[in-house]
């Protein structure tokens, strides 16, 4: 039989950064497979810049997590941004608490490293809550 479990889906969104020349527009497919405790995702997506005369951009995503436990996982994010040339790695812990209800709280700690060619290496650390109301 067939052992883990797969979804897949797509979206399409819209930005605005407070004028017509700051706007970006995207679509996108993704897909994530499930087996215990480990999960891995891809996605890719596209992106039409406005504040670029409408210029598009590529990118591509891979997103392995590992359940250490029911409440601490360990997950990276990868990206690569074809059109414009740099990369991004990502790794973070989140921890959730509410074993009964883990998607009713959750806190993240993260952090990046971004690089491409002609662009400044750029570090970033993150954290992030996210609950439900």
């Amino acid at each position: 039989g067939i052992k883990g479990s797969f979804i897949f889906g797509g979206g399409v969104y819209a930005n605005e950064y407070g004028d017509n020349k700051s706007s970006a527009n995207s679509g996108g497919v993704f897909a994530k497979y499930t087996q215990g405790r480990f999960s891995l995702g891809v996605q890719a997506g596209k992106t039409q810049y406005a504040s670029s005369e409408g210029k598009y951009g590529t990118s591509l995503y891979l997103y392995p997590e590992y359940k250490l436990t029911k409440s601490i996982s360990i997950s990276s994010k990868i990206a690569s941004h074809l059109d414009q040339n740099y990369n991004q790695e990502d790794i973070g812990i989140t921890y959730k608490p509410f074993k009964n209800n883990p998607n009713d709280f959750s806190l993240s700690l993260s952090t990046s490293l971004y690089n491409g060619e002609g662009t400044t290496n750029k570090q970033k650390f993150k954290l992030s809550t996210e609950f439900k109301l």
